[in-house]
């Protein structure tokens, strides 16, 4: 019950606040479905991470910095371990078992009715498939907005 309250806070707080943001990323789904926590594709921004971090950077928590590239279609830019001046970012902390890249914890599933997160599953697991990401973003928070998959042929 705290936990829908606090989320549901979460949302009027971004829904309400004139200074979030929308913006969408092209992802790719990986490991679609858990059966231990319920129905969602897990994303994979593919965020590298830089080369000169040390491991006291990730305890810390990380910004990823974001690049409009068309209108409201941004890419991750760069990683940076303190928060840049005039500048998007999401802030995220990083499990630190992950070295290669860098997973955002906090936007990297979106829960789905079983049905849906099936039909998702099965059009993420063709390699040529991409989804588009929308995001809502406040002070260095995001949280999924919707997700929309776009088919190959």
């Amino acid at each position: 019950m705290c936990v829908a309250v606090c989320l549901n806070w979460y949302d009027v707080c971004l829904g309400l606040c004139p200074n979030s943001l929308w913006c969408s990323f092209y992802t790719k789904g990986y490991d679609p479905r858990d059966l231990l926590t319920g129905d969602f594709v897990r994303l994979d921004y593919r965020v590298k991470s830089p080369q000169n971090f040390r491991l006291g950077d990730f305890q810390k928590g990380v910004f990823v910095c974001l690049k409009e590239v068309e209108s409201d279609l941004f890419i991750f830019e760069e990683v940076l371990p303190k928060l840049p001046k005039n500048r998007l970012c999401i802030k995220t902390k990083p499990p630190l078992y992950y070295r290669d890249f860098i997973p955002l914890v906090e936007i990297e599933r979106y829960f789905a009715p079983p049905k849906e997160a099936q039909t998702i599953q099965d059009l993420l697991a063709n390699p040529n498939n991409q989804a588009i990401v929308t995001l809502k973003i406040f002070q260095e928070k995001a949280r999924i907005v919707d997700l929309k998959v776009m088919k190959y042929k």
